[in-house]
Order: structure tokens, then C-alpha cells, then sequence
């Protein structure tokens, strides 16, 4: 029997053949790509490829053999007997072997390697943390920057074409339309369902929708076998994680039901008889998991997902908040453009209330409101945690906001974010503190202005302000750098 020993690379991928072969055209087989040592990244899809994708990955860390075992057995169940009625809401997209390589040497070489196989420039040590490699808070706390540690993030997001390859997959298909519901990056050990964040222990502004669904997840795992599964988020659950993949498809591509999962405790490679029980049990917590995220995304309070022309019933009653893809109504997978959108938000009173953070973004202009935070048009101040990624992601509010974007994005924001301090918010804070005869805060505006602006915006920024008030005098060495390094972006 498959499921009764741990099987090597070249086994689970005739596996996936024969499940697709067999699938009545129920499943086709595809390739992320390929790896360093150039193994195939093969996946399965499988459904009518019209529908929210579920998107399951496995095997990123190599030792851990139950996961690949589990995304294989998966792929196969969905496909039995005509296909299971998850089918008709969503289609799969799975992947049981994510580090061929790294799985390939954990069976040969090595049992407990963890990492990929691609080599370090001028250093002995060998591989990269996959899960430490995406672009989102790149290497900051929870990933290491020592080649050697299991936990290293490599020299730059995506510098492993594992990863690279995993995202332009998905990137591709979601600019080709699709809609991606979930990403499930599957783990082994201990017993987790775990959502966003991983790089910091606040809590995203989606959780209590993501935290339903994995409640649902684990309470219908510990109904098949008893076992006791921890839920939450990844930095209060287990432990801070950056550069993380659930962290990246949500803040940068919107994908809200993002989980990293740990099966059955016991160890990286269990004895072979938790094959089964870890897939059955596994299966109940993925399908719970799905039912719930579909639920709440398509059906919940909207009048029913599969209404056609849903939102076209003249109330906007079908609208759901999707920030930041956009808000999405009933009838359709996809998330709608700002375009479509504002005439929702200017007419339904149902529409602002149901879609604030859409709307906010969308019909301009969000509203100042420090030192509490953005205001969005339909209600009350954000706090700088749910601000700062909206900043980051839309010039629309930087430029409406250009305050409260400033002071929220000031507070420790990674280099990858794209906003900076405007020249006219420099002028601001100059003008106020020459007001106060607070000369020093005007050089600190100076400083502000060249680590967010550059050279150039720095320079207009700093000669309107002399310009009008002359009073602008140089600052010192020791305050310019004590600025610098504390607002730098």
C-alpha cells in the first residue's frame, strides 16, 4: 500500500500521474518549474478551472516527510469517484514536493536537512530557508542572516528559483483572473493550523475571518482522531517567522486565508503508521477549513454566492471588503477595480458599512485623523498596524494622506515599501516646529527629508523652507545621524 511507508521523489510524482491519468480529465499535471539541481516542481490541478483556487503546498522543508504524503493523498481523494463536492465551489492546485531537491537529499545523504541545496557564495554552508524567503519584512525577526542557521533567509527575497518559481505561478494566474481563496503551506510538527501574521505578533485586520476558519479546521481535525490542534496566528502560536510565504500572498496579492500548518506531533519523520490516520485527519481539517473560507467570502449575509448578477440587484447588498485586491461581490470571483466601485460606495449606505476599507481607498479622499490614525470615509480611525500596509500598497493614499502615512510608515517599515515622505510633509514639519522655535526639530525635519526623499526632494524641500522662514540652520553631525537612523524607510 502507497500510504503505508514514506515514499521517494520519483514515486509521489508517478503518483500524481496516475491520479491525473485517471481522473477522467478531472486533473492535469504542471510544473512550477525547475530546481537549482534541476528536479521537476510538479503540481496537479484539478477542477473545471473556473473557480476560486485552493492552492496547497508541500514538502518546503525536506525532513519533513508526512506533509508530502498528505498533499499526495489529497490530490487523490478529490478525485475519486467523479470528483468530491468541494469540486463545485473551488478548484485545487497542489504541489506535494515544493524542495525537490532538499527531499531528495533528506532520503540520500541526510534525513534531518531542512534548507534547499543551492550553495552559499564563499561560504561552506549549503542551502536556504525557503520559508524565510519571500518578500515580505525580508530577514528581519524570525530568519537569520548566517548561511549557516537553518533559519537563513538567503541574500535577497526569491534568490532560490524554488520560490521564485512558486510565485510566478500564482502571480500568473491571478493576473490571468483567477482568484486565489487559500494558500496552505503544509508543515510537520506539532499540531498547529496557523494564520497571518508570522513576522510580528499584532494581529492582521482580517484575523477573526481567518481565525474562524481555522478554529472550524481544527475542530474538525480532533473529530476524526482526537487530536488537539493549537490555532491562531504564526508569531503567537510558534514563533516569529520573516519573509514567511503566508505573509507575502497576503499583504502583497490579497489573499486573505493564508495558513501554515503543522501536522501530527511526533516527530519530522514519524513511524510510518501515522501515515493514514495524519492524511484522513488532515483532509476533515482542509475540507472545514475550505467550506468556511467559501462560506464567508461568498455566501455569508450577501444572499447567496452562486446568484448571478448579484450585484446588480440595485442595493449593493453582495458586497464583501477584500483589501487589498479590492472589494468582490457575490456573483463573481473577482475582486472589482476602484472604477466599478465608487459609485457603489457613493450611492449604498450597505456598501460603506460592509466595505469600509474599500471604499476608503476608493473614493478619495480618506481622511487625516492624527494623531489617531487614517480615517476611512465610512467610519472610524485606523490604527497605524492596519495603516501601514495600505500606505505601502496604494499611491492614491499616500498622496490623500500624506500625514498619517508619514507617521505610521516612520515607525520601522522594511525598505520594500515603496512610500516616502513627501516634500510638502517635510515643509509641515518645519514650518510647525520654526513656529515653536524648536530649531533642532527643524533640522531633524532636514534629515527626515534626506532618507525619505533622496538628495534632490530632500534639497527643494529644505531650500522652500528657508526660503520662506530663513530660519533653517545646519544641525549637527551627532543629530543628523541620530535622525537618520531612527526615520530611515
Amino acid at each position: 500500500e502507497f500510504y503505508q511507508k514514506y515514499q521517494k521523489l520519483d514515486a509521489l510524482h508517478a503518483r500524481l500521474d496516475s491520479i491525473a491519468a485517471g481522473s477522467g480529465g478531472l486533473a492535469t499535471i504542471d510544473s512550477f518549474g525547475t530546481s537549482y539541481e534541476g528536479r521537476n516542481q510538479k503540481v496537479i490541478n484539478i477542477g473545471s478551472g473556473d473557480k476560486p483556487v485552493v492552492f496547497f503546498f508541500c514538502g518546503i522543508h525536506a525532513r519533513e516527510w508526512l506533509p508530502p504524503a498528505f498533499c499526495t493523498y489529497m490530490a487523490e481523494t478529490l478525485v475519486a469517484n467523479g470528483g468530491h463536492p468541494l469540486l463545485e465551489k473551488v478548484d485545487f492546485l497542489i504541489s506535494p514536493v515544493t524542495n525537490p531537491d532538499g527531499y531528495v537529499y533528506s532520503h540520500e545523504v541526510d534525513n534531518m536537512w531542512r534548507k534547499s541545496r543551492k550553495p552559499n557564495t564563499n561560504n561552506r554552508c549549503v542551502g536556504t530557508d525557503l520559508n524565510r524567503n519571500y518578500d515580505a519584512h525580508f530577514c528581519e525577526t524570525g530568519a537569520s542572516s548566517n548561511p549557516c542557521s537553518e533559519t537563513y533567509c538567503g541574500t535577497a527575497p526569491f534568490d532560490n528559483v524554488e520560490t521564485a518559481n512558486l510565485r510566478d505561478y500564482v502571480v500568473n494566474m491571478i493576473n490571468n483572473g483567477r482568484t486565489v481563496l487559500m494558500d496552505v503551506d503544509v508543515h510537520a510538527y506539532g499540531q498547529m493550523w496557523m494564520s497571518s501574521y508570522g513576522w510580528t505578533n499584532d494581529l492582521p485586520p482580517d484575523y477573526d475571518l481567518m481565525n474562524n476558519c481555522g478554529q472550524a479546521a481544527g475542530d474538525a481535525i480532533q473529530s476524526v482522531n482526537g487530536k488537539v490542534f493549537e490555532v491562531g496566528s504564526i508569531a503567537n502560536v510558534i514563533y516569529t517567522v520573516a519573509g514567511g510565504s503566508n505573509d507575502y500572498f497576503y499583504e502583497k496579492h490579497g489573499i486573505r486565508y493564508g495558513y501554515g500548518i503543522e501536522v501530527r506531533e511526533q516527530s519530522f519523520q514519524p513511524p510510518p503508521s501515522n501515515i493514514i490516520p495524519s492524511n484522513l485527519e488532515m483532509f476533515e481539517g482542509m475540507k472545514a477549513a475550505v467550506e468556511c473560507a467559501y462560506r464567508q467570502e461568498y455566501e455569508d449575509d450577501n444572499g447567496g454566492g452562486d446568484d448571478q448578477g448579484g450585484n446588480d440587484d440595485g442595493n449593493g447588498q453582495g458586497c464583501k471588503d477584500r483589501v487589498p485586491s479590492g472589494l468582490t461581490w457575490s456573483s463573481t470571483n473577482q475582486a472589482a477595480e476602484c472604477t466599478e466601485l465608487s459609485d457603489y460606495c457613493d450611492d449604498y449606505e450597505v456598501v460603506r458599512e460592509r466595505c469600509p476599507r474599500t471604499c476608503g481607498l476608493c473614493e478619495q479622499p480618506c481622511r487625516d485623523n492624527n494623531p489617531s490614525g487614517l480615517q476611512y470615509t465610512s467610519g472610524a480611525a485606523a490604527p497605524c498596524s492596519e495603516i501601514e500596509r495600505y500606505c505601502s500598497t496604494y499611491e492614491s493614499v499616500r498622496e490623500a494622506c500624506p500625514s498619517t502615512c508619514g507617521l505610521c510608515l516612520a515607525r520601522g517599515v522594511s525598505e520594500s515599501h515603496s512610500a516616502k515622505y513627501t516634500a510638502e510633509e517635510v515643509l509641515v514639519i518645519s514650518i510647525e516646529k520654526i513656529e515653536d522655535g524648536e530649531e533642532q526639530s527643524i533640522a531633524m525635519a532636514g534629515a527626515i527629508a534626506v532618507a525619505g526623499l533622496g538628495f534632490v526632494g530632500a534639497l527643494a524641500a529644505l531650500f522652500t523652507v528657508y526660503r520662506n522662514y530663513s530660519k533653517l540652520k545646519k544641525a549637527n553631525e551627532e543629530t543628523q545621524n541620530e535622525v537618520k537612523n531612527h526615520y530611515t524607510l
